[in-house]
């Protein structure tokens, strides 16, 4: 209940409380959610739903009645100040999203390089984006209807719905705590899965949009393709036996990675910086395979 928890501290009159609308959409949970939702929040409103994620959020704003809508994982905290600065940001975009903190409840190296990824990428993300943050993000009510909503797919729904609205303003000063422990091998299926999904999603979107732009497709970066590149070329030559060819490709990685690596080495020190550098060596690994199953899928 950090989510709600953290909503309540943000919204300090009781009586301002009320003038927010808070809906939490449940996929049947079978533990005690529902209950420490009402406990929290006594006037929230729980709405059952079997649905996938983007027909379920699509079922909340259903029942939402004000013109600003914020979306929030079940699993994100945010700061005192985080609904109030999406509103002021809203006043001039028609959507914005933040990202995750450096500050991470878990000290496992899994989890702090997952935060640390993704806070990286946002913060070096240009101003305005073609994605949507469905993590941490708000919309205009009347565009999101107007755009029909998220899409179900496996995943990447709110990706493809930051395509269809164009401009996001990603917004460098909403940051939050992102409550999620990750085990090593939790990461690398992810990142298949994410890599798998996305592809698939691609395939299908890629004739309604215009996917790729000058930064690559979404929040996955052009340096992140060509680094994936670089990985699936040096383990292959290794393979072959072309050894002559491998540190190139090694170092064109490392070149690729540097300034992530390099971030996240002033924050964590040296030990972390080499766990970090070979962990992204094999997590890349694994992104290509999601990409070439998600083709292979795509294609049968």
């Amino acid at each position: 209940m950090k989510c709600l928890e953290s909503i309540k501290r943000a919204i300090h009159d009781p009586v301002a409380l009320k003038d927010y609308q808070i809906i939490v959409v449940d996929r049947y949970s079978d533990d005690r959610t529902v209950d420490s939702v009402y406990a929290t929040i006594p006037f929230a409103m729980v709405l059952q739903s079997r649905a996938g994620r983007g027909k379920a959020r699509n079922f909340g704003v259903e029942n939402a009645l004000g013109e600003i809508l914020i979306f929030l994982d079940s699993d994100i905290e945010i700061k005192p100040d985080t609904l109030q600065r999406m509103a002021n940001h809203l006043k001039e975009h028609d959507a914005v999203i933040g990202t995750y903190s450096t500050e991470h409840p878990y000290s496992n190296f899994a989890s702090q390089y997952k935060n640390l990824f993704v806070h990286y990428t946002y913060i070096s993300a240009p101003r305005y984006v073609n994605w949507f943050f469905s993590a941490i993000g708000a919309v205009r009510k009347e565009v999101f209807k107007r755009l029909g909503g998220f899409r179900d797919f496996e995943a990447g729904e709110d990706i493809e719905f930051g395509q269809r609205i164009g401009q996001v303003y990603s917004a460098k000063d909403i940051q939050v705590v992102h409550h999620h422990c990750y085990t090593l091998a939790e990461l690398l299926k992810n990142d298949f899965c994410r890599a798998r999904n996305w592809v698939k999603m691609f395939m299908t979107i890629r004739k309604e949009h215009k996917t790729f732009d000058k930064g690559g497709f979404a929040n996955a970066t052009w340096g992140l393709i060509a680094s994936v590149l670089a990985v699936w070329l040096s383990s292959s030559l290794f393979i072959l036996k072309v050894w002559e060819l491998i540190p190139l490709c090694v170092t064109f990685f490392m070149v690729l990675n540097s300034r992530f690596l390099i971030f996240i080495g002033r924050l964590k020190g040296i030990r972390f910086f080499l766990k970090s550098l070979l962990f992204t060596f094999f997590d890349h690994l694994t992104f290509g395979l999601g990409v070439l199953v998600g083709l292979l899928s795509s294609l049968s």
